[in-house]
C-alpha cells in the first residue's frame, strides 16, 4: 500500500504548513502557493486508479510506468525513457536483475533468451540484461528473480 500512497500524494497538491499556521484565515482565502511536485508531464495525465494497473510488484516504480506507457501510449516510451534516464532502443530496455545466489548463469541465460532478450554483463548473482520492454513482467515473475530495477548511472571511485 505505500506505492498507493505515494502515487495518490503526487498527484496533490498542498499548501505550506507554515501559511496555514501563521495565518490561517489568510490560508482559508488565498489559493495554494506551494509549486507542484514534480510530475513527469507524461504522467501527469494518469488517474491514481490507472496508475494502480502500470504497478508490478517486482518491477521498479519507473520500469513499471515504462511497460504501462509502452503497452497505452508507445509513442511517449522515448519521451519518458529520456527524462528518466533508462536505456531504451528498438523496444528493448536495460534493467538489472539480482537474483537468488544458488542460481546459476546458464539458467539465467536461458530463461532471458526465452524472452528474447540477452544477458549483456554479470557479476556473481546480479545481471544487466536487454529485453524486449513488454517482457519485463515476464522476467520478473521468474521464481529466482526477486527485484527487476533500472540500472544504476555509473559513478566515478574518489
Amino acid at each position: 500500500m505505500p506505492v498507493v500512497l505515494l502515487l495518490f500524494l503526487s498527484a496533490c497538491q498542498v499548501e505550506p504548513l507554515t501559511a496555514a499556521v501563521a495565518s490561517p484565515s489568510a490560508a482559508r482565502s488565498s489559493p495554494a502557493t506551494a509549486p507542484a511536485p514534480a510530475v513527469s508531464p507524461i504522467l501527469a495525465t494518469v488517474s491514481p486508479a490507472d496508475a494502480m494497473k502500470l504497478i508490478h510488484p517486482k518491477l521498479d516504480q519507473t520500469l513499471s510506468y515504462l511497460y504501462g506507457i509502452h503497452r497505452d501510449h508507445p509513442e511517449d516510451v522515448a519521451a519518458f525513457a529520456a527524462q528518466h534516464g533508462l536505456d531504451v532502443s528498438e523496444g528493448q530496455v536495460l534493467v538489472t536483475v539480482s537474483t537468488n545466489p544458488a542460481t546459476d548463469r546458464a539458467t539465467v541465460e536461458r530463461d532471458v533468451a526465452a524472452l528474447q532478450g540477452q544477458v549483456v554483463a554479470s557479476y556473481q548473482a546480479d545481471y544487466d540484461i536487454r529485453l524486449p520492454i513488454e517482457a519485463m513482467p515476464r522476467l520478473a515473475d521468474l521464481p529466482y528473480v526477486p527485484f527487476v530495477a533500472a540500472p544504476s548511472p555509473p559513478r566515478p571511485l574518489r
